[in-house]
């Protein structure tokens, strides 16, 4: 064997040892989160499997979320309907499952928009202080003072209640208040040694913001987003209860609380399984982003 071929062995040896202890490390941080976090790590399992369910709905629903059925109206649980019918013949558990996309969609869909507006302006309003922060900041005391609910509706009522609508305006509505918190942290980053470092030899702004207060602010940016994602979800149920919601026939979970309430007090079977749904997935959103920050944040890991 040669002297290169000899390198390459080892190299090709040590690349492998470094993927393994990659992997072992990352085992031992995932059993590290479920021993001390258990709440948390329930939380992320229920998320995973509304992600599996969403995604697989046309193979896991047993039958069609708009499939009518009028001789199979308004049964209750057995085995070939487990959570029962409503008053059309429509399977319940399928048009839960599909209604899981909805919940998805949109929860995701808005809680990235929120993100991605929120760490933007929460960055430069930091960042550039004095007068543009100080009128930054009272558009956003007027954001924030319009109430959530009937800003959605508002803005439902004028354009339409299709999903990229519901997105766009939730996204917006919960961008505020999550650019109050990156702005926080940007301000005490920026004031950080190697900011005024990078300053010193002349670093642009786009580039002291871009590769050094973003990547600082991300933990920040995870835990605003995995908190307000499930009350992103509860409002989009809200909406679908009173008729805002995505328009039909795509079920969801609000709507379906919704069409229960005239055979409330005969079936209630028609309200349980989805107001579990919405109060489950909710739960595990806030489990998973509490456990997140406690996490991510240093100060948290410090009370601990």
């Amino acid at each position: 064997m040669t002297s290169t071929d000899h390198a390459a062995a080892v190299d090709a040896s040590v690349l492998v040892s470094g993927r393994r202890i990659y992997q072992r490390s990352r085992l031992a941080a995932l059993r590290r989160f479920v021993r001390q976090k258990p709440l948390g790590a329930v939380g992320g399992a229920i998320i995973i499997l509304l992600l599996v369910v969403a995604l697989l709905a046309n193979v896991l629903a047993p039958y069609g979320y708009d499939t009518i059925k009028v001789s199979d109206r308004l049964l209750g649980m057995s085995l070939s309907h487990p959570f029962g019918t409503d008053e059309q013949g429509r399977d319940i558990l399928s048009r839960i499952i599909y209604g899981s996309r909805i919940t998805v969609f949109i929860g995701f869909g808005a809680i990235i928009l929120s993100t991605l507006i929120a760490t933007v302006i929460g960055m430069v309003s930091g960042y550039f202080t004095g007068l543009f922060d100080l009128l930054m900041q009272r558009v956003i005391d007027i954001w924030l003072s319009f109430p959530g609910l009937i800003f959605v509706i508002f803005i439902v009522s004028i354009f339409s209640n299709h999903t990229p609508i519901l997105i766009v305006t939730l996204g917006l509505l919960y961008a505020a208040g999550a650019s109050r918190i990156i702005r926080s942290a940007t301000i005490s980053i920026k004031e950080s040694q190697y900011v005024e470092s990078a300053r010193a030899i002349g670093a642009s702004h786009l580039r002291i913001l871009v590769r050094h207060i973003f990547p600082n602010t991300i933990p920040i940016v995870i835990i605003t987003a995995s908190i307000q994602i499930g009350s992103v979800i509860l409002l989009t149920a809200s909406l679908s209860f009173l008729g805002f919601g995505p328009p039909p026939p795509f079920p969801s979970w609000g709507r379906m609380l919704q069409e229960a309430r005239p055979q409330m007090v005969y079936h209630p079977n028609l309200a349980i399984f989805p107001g579990l749904a919405i109060a489950i997935v909710v739960y595990a959103f806030n489990m998973f982003g509490d456990a997140i920050r406690d996490i991510l944040d240093p100060r948290m890991r410090g009370a601990r």
